[in-house]
């Protein structure tokens, strides 16, 4: 892909609980009588959020020329920002060739991960859209149902952007026994202009007020 490179190895990070692995521990308890030994613990249901620096370039004058072919937009999950109608990197280009170069190129990193981490080599990119945030912008609790993967290219963070925020959305996001576990029920990520962000769509995530004076920029990606 030409002005598309991957600069350096990703970033990973395991948001609620390390891969899963039989782990023999040896706590010992006398009580009655009764000695407790030889226990075995398994990490179950693992998550993840993965992300890699992808290019140098910027991609402000392409969102922002989006933008002006389609001022109005749509209203989905951002307040007081612009949301780019989908679209589709197959049969529905966006008409900014710079951004359907960069989705080509991130679709491909991104098949490359699902296949390597989870032998999963069919994934396959569905929609993809724009959000320009203005002052006192954010985007709601949401997940993106069904999709496998989703990904989220920040194209400009300036200062006072917020976090993008993930949290677990299982039966023990009711449960009090992850509460005082760092990353047990939640996991902040301060956004890198240029890194694109990998995380399973069926996690609720949201972006923090923006507070600062420029726009907060993004492109999200859905991958089945």
């Amino acid at each position: 892909m030409r002005n598309l490179w991957f600069l350096e190895n990703p970033l990973r990070v395991i948001i609620l609980q390390s891969p899963p692995k039989p782990v023999l521990t040896y706590y010992k308890t006398l009580m009655a009588n009764i000695n407790f030994s030889n226990s075995l613990h398994d990490t179950l249901f693992p998550e993840f959020i993965h992300s890699v620096r992808c290019t140098e370039e910027s991609y402000v004058g392409d969102c922002l020329k989006l933008r002006d072919l389609d001022p109005k937009g749509i209203h989905v999950s951002i307040q007081n920002g612009w949301h780019s109608r989908f679209f589709n990197y197959h049969d529905d280009k966006c008409g900014v060739d710079r951004l359907d170069e960069l989705m080509g190129g991130c679709w491909s990193y991104a098949k490359e991960f699902a296949a390597n981490e989870f032998k999963f080599d069919t994934l396959r990119i569905e929609e993809w859209w724009v959000n320009i945030g203005a002052n006192m912008s954010y985007n709601n609790v949401h997940s993106h149902g069904r999709a496998a993967v989703i990904g989220i290219f920040f194209v400009k963070v300036p200062e006072g952007s917020g976090d993008l925020v993930v949290q677990r959305n299982d039966g023990a996001s009711y449960s009090t026994i992850y509460g005082n576990m760092k990353n047990g029920n939640q996991f902040r990520i301060t956004p890198e202009e240029n890194r694109f962000y990998l995380l399973p769509g069926h996690l609720w995530h949201w972006v923090d007020m923006h507070q600062g004076v420029e726009d907060r920029i993004s492109i999200s990606v859905n991958y089945y």
